[in-house]
């Protein structure tokens, strides 16, 4: 009777709270209500509240048994178990989502579990065939032996998988059957009614559309960079024009150091003629000193110092000869380059008109276009 009594007085003020009233008290000036509870003196209590107030009163009394409370309004009920429905319908998809999270998670261990075994069973199927092999290779009982070993082991794992697949699938249907049992009666009410699977469902679909969208972002910032590396490998037009300052300077230094080179190889090759000249020269000079009085008393001597003294005339002659066409050579290349540095001379001077003559046009063209109207 008092918990009864209790339960009134909550279920009265909830619906009080619901319809959102408060009644002044009467002028009376009375600041107690029924059975005497003190009131606040600027408030008055309802009358669901003074009925579970006489309740409780004849509860406490002894004098329940012929008590009867004023009828309680429907609407301040019905609000009520709307309340109470949703409050217990939250702590039970609380409930629900908890179970279902464990579930997976021994779902997920026991499927990890399956995959071990098998990987188990592939493990031992091979040992089985390099036992095989060995049979083969090796003399044939101690082979059995260990083969006879491995069969049994073999039987061994395949039982225990086969008992556990049996358990698996078990535990399986049985979480399942309990999932939707549970989810079938997460809330018993037609119209606060939820579709979990219908949840469930939008919820992969958002999520394989979040994925999608992710995918495809990725793409687009990686199709973004790589037109940002080819953007940043195309120079731009003062980019150039430094490369093409830099590529003339450049071509000007290698010019500059290809005629230096040839001219010092050109230097040290006419140095190494006239070391061998000279040499040649020294040589011949020591041997006319040494067997000079000695051909000049004998007439054979002579004749044969005279044809030495010829053969080096002609020698020398052929040597100048040489160095003749050379330098013929050289002046040909040389007014091949004088013919070649005029002409480029022609041309740069009429480049130097036409660049002129077009800064003239084109400082025309903008005045004409700044006078234009747009």
């Amino acid at each position: 009777r008092r918990a009864f009594a209790a339960r009134s007085w909550e279920l009265g003020g909830k619906g009080r709270r619901e319809e959102g009233t408060l009644h002044p008290m009467a002028s009376t000036g009375d600041e107690t209500g029924g059975a005497g509870h003190i009131v606040p003196p600027s408030r008055q209590l309802p009358e669901e509240a003074t009925a579970g107030l006489a309740l409780c009163a004849a509860a406490a009394d002894g004098h329940g048994d012929d008590f009867r409370p004023d009828p309680v309004p429907r609407e301040g009920i019905q609000a009520t178990s709307v309340l109470r429905d949703v409050e217990l319908g939250e702590i039970t998809l609380q409930k629900l989502e908890a179970e279902f999270h464990e579930r997976s998670f021994l779902i997920y261990a026991l499927q990890s579990t399956s995959t071990e075994l098998d990987k188990r069973k592939i493990d031992l199927l091979g040992e089985i065939q390099v036992l095989l092999q060995t049979f083969k290779n090796e003399g044939p009982q101690d082979a059995v032996w260990k083969l006879m070993s491995v069969l049994e082991i073999l039987k061994d794992v395949e039982k225990r998988e086969s008992d556990f697949q049996s358990f698996f699938r078990r535990t399986y249907t049985c979480m399942q059957a309990g999932i939707m049992e549970l989810e079938k009666g997460m809330y018993t009410g037609d119209k606060y009614k939820v579709d979990v699977s219908v949840l469930d469902q939008s919820i992969v679909d958002a999520r394989e559309k979040l994925n999608l969208a992710k995918r495809e972002l990725g793409a687009k910032l990686r199709a973004i960079l790589s037109l940002k590396r080819q953007i940043d490998d195309v120079p731009v037009q003062a980019e150039l024009i430094q490369y093409e300052h830099r590529f003339s300077e450049l071509y000007i230094q290698i010019q500059e150091r290809l005629r230096q080179t040839r001219k010092h190889y050109d230097t040290y090759n006419a140095l190494l003629e006239i070391k061998e000249l000279m040499l040649k020269e020294i040589s011949l000079l020591n041997s006319i000193s040494s067997q000079f009085q000695e051909a000049i008393v004998d007439t054979a001597g002579r004749s044969k110092l005279m044809d030495s003294m010829e053969a080096i005339v002609k020698g020398t002659q052929q040597k100048l000869k040489k160095v003749d066409v050379g330098l013929h050579s050289e002046q040909k290349t040389r007014d091949s380059l004088k013919e070649k540095y005029s002409t480029a001379i022609s041309e740069h001077r009429r480049f130097s008109n036409l660049l002129k003559s077009f800064q003239e046009e084109c400082v025309r063209h903008e005045r004409l276009r700044s006078l234009t109207p747009t």
